[in-house]
C-alpha cells in the first residue's frame, strides 16, 4: 500500500512566503565568521520569509541556508549533523550548573586563609 507523502518543506517554505535565495550576493564577500556563527544564523533563519542578506555572517552561512531550503535531505542533514552538535548535553548542562555553584569558593577559602595569617600575625604582634 503507497503512503501518501505530505507537503515537502520546499513547499511548505514556499506557501509561506519564503523566498527563494540565490547564490550567495555580493554584500557577503569578504566577509568571515566561525561555523558555530553560522550555524545558529542558518538554524534561526530556515523559516524566516524576508532573511536579509546583510545579515549573514558568511558565504557559507548563506549557502546553507539556501540548501537547508531546497533539499528536504540536506535540512535533515544540516539538523542531525551540524544544528544538533550546538545543544548542550544533559550532562554538560548539569556540569555547569555544578560550577556555578562553586563559583566563588576558592576565593571565599582564600580570603579566609588571608584573615587567619593576618590574625596570627596580629596575635605574635601583640606577645
Amino acid at each position: 500500500m503507497p503512503t501518501k507523502k505530505g507537503p515537502s518543506l520546499k513547499d511548505i517554505a514556499k506557501d509561506a512566503g519564503s523566498q527563494v535565495l540565490a547564490i550567495a550576493p555580493a554584500c557577503l564577500a569578504g566577509k568571515s565568521a566561525t561555523e558555530i556563527d553560522s550555524i545558529r544564523w542558518v538554524s534561526r533563519n530556515i523559516d524566516n520569509p524576508m532573511v536579509n542578506a546583510r545579515d549573514c555572517p558568511d558565504p557559507w552561512a548563506w549557502t546553507l541556508l539556501r540548501q537547508c531550503r531546497l533539499d528536504d535531505k540536506f535540512l535533515f542533514f544540516f539538523t542531525e549533523k551540524l544544528w544538533s552538535k550546538l545543544i548542550p548535553s544533559r550532562a554538560t548542562l548539569e556540569e555547569d550548573d555544578a560550577e556555578i555553584k562553586q563559583d566563588g569558593l576558592a576565593t571565599v577559602d582564600i580570603c579566609e586563609e588571608i584573615l587567619a595569617f593576618a590574625s596570627v600575625k596580629e596575635h605574635r604582634s601583640g606577645q
